[in-house]
């Protein structure tokens, strides 16, 4: 472009129409100009930054930032760029420096008159969040068994064992079994305390839940007497089972 008197020209100005509009690359909020990001702001807060990047802009373009709640303005910043690229920072408070309100809020920045990037926001401690509630595990009736299949399956149930036996299962099938699900089982001998196993269930939600008790491989069979099992399972009533293991009887010589 020039300008002419008298058709002499005495001025000129050149310029270029760029083929990309102008972008605003990031709109971000902050509490101070260069401090960390931030997603939502604490209860009372009276004064927060809104960050901006952009490019393919003019020198001496116009900028507008505005934060709304709801409908109405809460804070609005106008100024005029001195690069076609780069970065900034606005300041939104209150006139009469009065706290903001808790809620949902808008910060809208306009480039060169178009319309260019919106960031939502809240001030204010986040929800709280609701409980997830976990289903009780629901347990069968507690078997004993002197064994179990490949697929968890009691066999040999019974409530009197002979006296080789050399192990006995006690087990509950229950549904709604989680990962963290806590279990204890309590064996006893003639009214006294042998053994007590604590674990917790890691299978899927469905199974069988057991423990069992053995011989050792100095006394491999089980000791005759009167036995019982307790068997607790995290959020499910308690079980007790009464078992006999049959003493050995030496048979009486033929005459």
């Amino acid at each position: 472009v020039h300008l002419d008197v008298d058709s002499e020209i005495i001025a000129r100005h050149t310029f270029t129409v760029t083929a990309t509009p102008p972008t605003v690359t990031a709109l971000t909020l902050a509490m101070t100009p260069d401090g960390p990001e931030v997603a939502r702001l604490a209860e009372e807060t009276r004064h927060f930054y809104v960050r901006y990047e952009y490019a393919g802009a003019c020198t001496g373009a116009p900028i507008w930032v505005v934060v709304r709640r709801d409908e109405a303005t809460i804070c609005k910043r106008s100024l005029t760029l001195t690069s076609v690229a780069g970065q900034g920072a606005v300041a939104c408070y209150r006139e009469d420096g009065a706290p903001f309100e808790a809620g949902a809020y808008r910060a809208a920045l306009t480039l060169m008159g178009e319309p260019s990037r919106e960031v939502a926001f809240e001030i204010g401690p986040p929800p709280t969040p609701v409980p997830t509630v976990t289903p009780a595990p629901s347990c069968g009736p507690l078997v004993i068994s002197a064994g179990l299949t490949p697929d968890g399956d009691p066999v040999l149930v019974r409530e009197s064992f002979e006296w080789y036996t050399q192990a006995i299962y006690a087990g509950r099938r229950c549904s709604q079994l989680s990962p963290t699900t806590a279990w204890r089982a309590t064996w006893y001998r003639n009214g006294e305390s042998m053994r007590t196993t604590d674990g917790a269930w890691d299978g899927g939600s469905r199974g069988l839940v057991w423990d069992s008790v053995t011989g050792v491989i100095t006394a491999p069979f089980l000791l005759p007497g009167a036995y019982s099992v307790t068997l607790e399972i995290a959020g499910a009533e308690s079980q007790t089972a009464a078992f006999d293991v049959i003493p050995y009887v030496t048979p009486e010589p033929t005459p």
